[in-house]
């Protein structure tokens, strides 16, 4: 499994820049640094993100919690397409909150728990030191 550095960024007890191997730990970094960012704020990948912070201030918090999870669903298609997506649902918060809660049951499409007819909908391309590329195809 490669790694990535964690998230949020930190320096580890080592003076290193901190890192994680574990896959699920991963796929939720991903999945949380997809949910804070707002479309626009990635230059190079401007439809990148949930377009939560205009919808602050809007009425109508059922409303708006079907559109960010439905938002939240098209995302993850473009952006995990290593994670199955089982449910995106909005959670009714107290009226006048001003909160909007999306609830994402999702498990990763490698994993050993996932059935293998969904793992074979996936490849993976992972890009080693020196530019070396190394392909596992399901199916």
């Amino acid at each position: 499994m490669p790694t990535e550095i964690r998230f949020p960024f930190v320096i580890g007890p080592d003076g290193a820049i901190a890192t994680t191997s574990d896959p699920d730990k991963q796929v939720r970094q991903r999945v949380y640094n997809l949910l804070g960012t707002e479309p626009g704020e990635r230059v190079m990948l401007a439809d990148y993100g949930i377009n939560a912070r205009s919808s602050v201030f809007e009425p109508g918090d059922e409303m708006i919690a079907d559109r960010l999870a439905e938002e939240t669903r098209m995302q993850m298609d473009v952006y995990e397409p290593g994670v199955l997506v089982n449910s995106v649902r909005s959670v009714p918060s107290p009226s006048g909150s001003g909160q909007s809660v999306v609830a994402i049951d999702y498990v990763r499409r490698e994993a050993p728990s996932t059935p293998y007819a969904y793992s074979r909908q996936s490849n993976t391309a992972v890009i080693g030191a020196g530019g070396t590329v190394t392909e596992v195809i399901r199916g």
